[in-house]
């Protein structure tokens, strides 16, 4: 059973544009990716809660096309576009996203999914364009708060029985 509020390990790594981010999920690797990268998934799980998802699509396969669109709870528009780089089912997933329409703020990211004590270690590796972009990320608090809720709505799909 999934445990609500289970702590995860972010951290910048000194002198590197890059954020490391880890996590364990008490499910399966093949359902952990599952969910991870299903269409029907994503618009609960990226952001914080409350964003009402407009559009999302993942065309899972190297090359193809994910994102979403959402209006986030404070009138605001959240949009997030991006390629997958590399895939390996369901060990590796490597994409490259941007924020908005904002070239400068792309982010190469690669998540393995191990199996570890029984369910599934998640380790996310977001590389910057530069420290400075990944100082701003992490600046206000907000994308380790978004991060959190994401890894609580993971924790509630997982938990759930099949089919349900």
């Amino acid at each position: 059973m999934a445990v609500a509020g289970r702590p995860y390990g972010l951290q910048a790594l000194p002198n590197e544009p890059a954020v490391e981010v880890t996590r364990w999920f008490d499910a399966t690797r093949s359902d952990v990716f599952e969910v991870w990268t299903s269409e029907g998934h994503l618009g609960r799980l990226w952001g914080p809660r409350g964003m009402s998802v407009r559009h999302c699509e993942v065309d899972l396969r190297v090359g193809g096309a994910y994102g979403f669109q959402a209006d986030c709870p404070d009138g605001s528009r959240f949009e997030l576009t991006g390629r997958i780089v590399e895939l390996d089912i369901p060990t590796r997933l490597v994409t490259s996203y941007s924020v908005g329409s904002d070239p400068a703020s792309e982010v190469v990211e690669v998540t393995t999914f191990e199996d570890a004590s029984g369910g599934t270690l998640v380790r996310i590796v977001s590389l910057h364009r530069s420290c400075a972009a990944r100082d701003a990320r992490l600046a206000d608090g907000t994308a380790r708060e978004a991060m959190a809720e994401q890894f609580a709505s993971l924790d509630e799909v997982l938990s759930r029985p099949a089919g349900g």
